[in-house]
């Protein structure tokens, strides 16, 4: 969002800032309000430019995060869900990294993963065989 907020084709939604945190409206109405955490970021070094001037400010001196409803955790975004048309951190719109979709003991259990499992093991085991063969013929050793 801009500094002016968000203007989508049937409504607008801005977030402002208040003095307990940062307020969501929608067409100028409070629809959902976060807890704000701020925490002071240390600064980067300066980089020396070629003309001999140095390049300081390169990073923002605090960053701002705000806390979940369901679980209290802290977020540096908040997400537009345009399916539901919500607005809220990463957990409470249930959005996830494909990565994670499945639990280390799904993974583990799981038929099709099991067969590509399967399947990456023999092809390091061949390529395994393909190196010591390289490295026999290397040193001229018959076997």
């Amino acid at each position: 969002m801009n500094n002016d907020g968000w203007q989508h084709h049937s409504t607008r939604l801005e977030l402002r800032p208040t003095e307990k945190g940062v307020v969501l409206l929608r067409d100028n109405r409070p629809v959902a309000r976060w807890d704000v955490w701020e925490q002071y970021a240390g600064q980067l070094p300066p980089i020396l430019n070629d003309d001999g001037s140095f390049h300081s400010n390169r990073s923002p001196a605090i960053v701002f995060y705000v806390y979940g409803h369901n679980d209290r955790k802290r977020y540096r975004h908040l997400y537009y869900y345009r399916g539901h048309d919500a607005v809220g951190t990463r957990n409470e719109l249930g959005l996830r990294y494909p990565i994670h979709c499945f639990s280390r003991k799904q993974r583990k259990h799981d038929p099709d993963l099991r067969i590509k499992r399967m399947m990456l093991l023999k092809k390091a085991e061949r390529r395994d065989r393909r190196m010591i063969k390289r490295m026999k013929a290397r040193l001229g050793i018959t076997s």
